[in-house]
């Protein structure tokens, strides 16, 4: 099945292309940066931070690279430092401002609303950039800056304006062709093996994006064997649970890959049972039902081993990511089924809703303790999705379920407090709080 991104979750859809797939480069390691260059790269770039002095913005990239730039796989800190450092095309100071805002998120020792009011202002330098870059020729940069605009955006509470520079870039994807299968491509007989790669690597992002908002296929493009430390720019900030952290191997690009995958399931899941277009009923939905539980069973069977596992502390971001996206895929899927008894006994497609959303309120405070703070946008949906289960679960029958529910509630409302989700998201699970009575004593 050929994949067109710009589907029901987005501003803008598209007709299906019929049975074709993306041509993915054949090898992704050409377009490695060669590590023995990449210290003299980095060096390099250092002078070409703007609006901030070299040692912040090192740091800035530092964090970004080290948190954010692994959801997603946006941006290759091997060829952004590189091109940085030697003027190429694949720099921009858009795209450079636009990592600042997204970086400024996720840096230690600035407080909520100092991080708030820098981000803020990242994000207006940017918008004056974007206005200007918009005027000429649609870039790789300019798609990359407006996707991780898009998840800033989105992070700190502001749908429409994460919706509607998704939605630009999603159309400047469609204008540089990247959509399409090579041989349809104009030009694409003069394309390096390395641009190739970056524009296949772009789809996809582009992809799990708007569906967060063969995967198997997508090329090695960075060093998933190597191990993972989280980096702090005051190392005296690092919290008790980071200490001695490391997770290896990395599985940035496996995670990536996974991520594709779940993506696909809940493309044609919110597609059938959320679209407007959607007919299924009666059996047909019964049947539905049953193949996409029988998918992601199978999903979850293949999943690698060394990702299922460590809990405490938790796995780095972009597994998190995965892993929360997995248990949102089956409450997703399970909750337009339920019904007044599954609901008050918990039985059926409520015991299963119960089930995920038990397991990711673990995974989340999990995470929560372990990065204190440092969550990007996809997990807080999920969180968000768990959250409106629970809300119902205050009305089931057993004094226990309802007791739990509404601690977890309580919980979820603490995390999303602490990594600046917009007050105005959690107005309904606030009103909620207050309507219910306190759980009775054990």
């Amino acid at each position: 099945m050929w994949i067109v991104y710009h589907g029901l979750t987005s501003l803008t859809q598209e007709p299906d292309l019929g049975d074709r797939q993306p041509q993915l480069a054949a090898s992704g390691s050409d377009d490695l940066v060669d590590p023995v260059y990449a210290p003299f790269f980095q060096a390099m770039a250092s002078s070409r931070h703007i609006t901030v002095a070299p040692d912040i913005g090192n740091a800035l990239l530092e964090c970004f690279f080290c948190y954010s730039a692994s959801s997603y796989c946006i941006v290759a800190k091997s060829t952004f430092l590189r091109d940085m450092a030697l003027g190429g095309p694949l720099f921009s100071e858009l795209l450079l401002m636009s990592i600042y805002a997204v970086a400024t998120r996720m840096i230690d020792g600035l407080g909520d609303s100092e991080r708030q009011a820098q981000g803020d202002l990242f994000i207006a330098l940017a918008r004056e950039m974007l206005s200007k870059e918009l005027q000429g020729a649609s870039k790789i940069t300019t798609v990359q800056a407006l996707l991780l605009m898009s998840g800033r955006e989105s992070a700190v509470g502001n749908a429409i304006q994460g919706w509607t520079l998704a939605g630009i870039a999603f159309r400047l994807v469609q204008d540089l062709g990247i959509h399409l299968p090579w041989e349809n491509v104009p030009g694409s007989a003069s394309l390096s093996t390395e641009e190739k790669g970056v524009r296949d690597r772009l789809f996809w992002a582009a992809f799990t994006w708007d569906k967060g908002q063969a995967p198997s296929r997508i090329p090695d493009f960075d060093l998933d064997t190597q191990p993972w430390v989280p980096y702090f720019a005051n190392p005296s900030l690092r919290p008790a649970s980071l200490v001695g952290y490391t997770y290896q191997p990395r599985n940035v690009v496996a995670a990536f890959r996974q991520l594709a995958s779940l993506d696909l399931i809940i493309h044609d899941l919110i597609v059938e049972l959320y679209g407007p277009d959607s007919n299924l009923d009666g059996s047909c939905r019964v049947a539905f039902v049953a193949r996409t539980r029988v998918r992601l069973e199978h999903y979850w069977a293949e999943f690698p081993g060394a990702m299922k596992g460590m809990v405490d502390p938790a796995p780095p971001p972009w597994v998190f990511s995965v892993r929360m996206l997995y248990h949102a895929a089956w409450i997703l899927l399970y909750r337009p089924q339920l019904d007044d008894r599954d609901v008050q006994g918990v039985t059926g497609a409520g015991h299963i809703c119960l089930t995920h959303s038990a397991l990711a309120h673990e995974l989340g405070s999990t995470y929560h303790r372990t990065f204190q703070g440092k969550m990007s946008y996809l997990p807080m949906y999920c969180a968000f999705v768990s959250a409106t289960f629970d809300i119902l679960l205050l009305k089931a029958d057993d004094l226990r379920t309802r007791s739990d529910s509404l601690s977890r509630l309580k919980s979820w409302l603490e995390i999303l407090s602490a990594v600046g989700i917009s007050p105005g998201r959690c107005d309904g699970i606030v009103l909620t709080q207050r309507r219910m009575p306190p759980p009775a004593p054990a």
